[in-house]
């Protein structure tokens, strides 16, 4: 594996070597190794963006674009969420990389015909019409699969932030609240909310919030 896991960078990429489309790594470098052993021994690494369903389409997306040579849009980044020992949470974003697969067809293979490939393409979040065209045992993938993780955490933090405030839900203030600990990554920060009505702060005790600077106000 030292061809694409250089010993004078395993304490600098985040990179490990996995089955196909599976997160289990055999192996990893030393840097991805620590973040790991730092999450605990429970931890299990899942993609904060994509579910099962989502990664049957990638698989076979794959497979239209390494067996039929079809243009696929592949660059859809997988981002994981992984918990550091303080219990700050970090996000890492990683490219999809199928250069190390091997794909064959079998004999319960349907032919992906040009018809069939844009109706996929008109169809690409519809999981029923790509278990229709790639049956079960139809593929064979082997290989390897590279995950290459680039810190986003400040990025992933500052949309987390984002979306939760433009939700406005019950529950907002107290996401806000774990968004704006994760973005400085300080865990035990105390974070205060003040309303403003009419040029004047209001206290935002009535919206489940703890308001550090006006504990007087009701």
């Amino acid at each position: 594996m030292t061809l694409l896991f250089p010993t004078a960078l395993t304490l600098n990429e985040i990179k490990g070597a996995t089955a196909p489309f599976q997160f289990v790594f055999f192996y990893t470098s030393e840097r991805l190794r620590n973040i790991l052993d730092a999450a605990g021994e429970n931890f299990e690494l899942e993609m904060e963006n994509m579910n099962d369903e989502s990664m049957f389409i990638m698989a076979c997306a794959t497979i239209l674009q390494g067996v039929y040579k079809y243009p696929v849009q592949l660059n859809i980044p997988m981002i994981f969420e992984i918990p550091e020992k303080d219990g700050n949470l970090k996000y890492y974003r990683s490219p999809f990389n199928a250069d190390l697969l091997e794909m064959t067809a079998t004999e319960n293979a349907i032919d992906i015909t040009q018809e069939i490939y844009w109706e996929l393409m008109d169809n690409y979040d519809n999981l029923e019409v790509w278990k229709k065209y790639f049956p079960k045992d139809s593929y064979q993938i082997r290989g390897v699969g590279l995950v290459n993780l680039l810190d986003i955490s400040v990025d992933q933090s500052l949309n987390n932030l984002t979306a939760n405030l433009l939700e406005g839900k019950s529950d907002s203030i107290i996401k806000v609240t774990e968004n704006i600990k994760s973005l400085i990554n300080f865990k035990d920060l105390r974070v205060s909310f003040v309303g403003m009505e009419k040029h004047t702060f209001q206290s935002m005790k009535k919206h489940y919030s703890e308001t550090i600077l006006m504990d007087g106000l009701d």
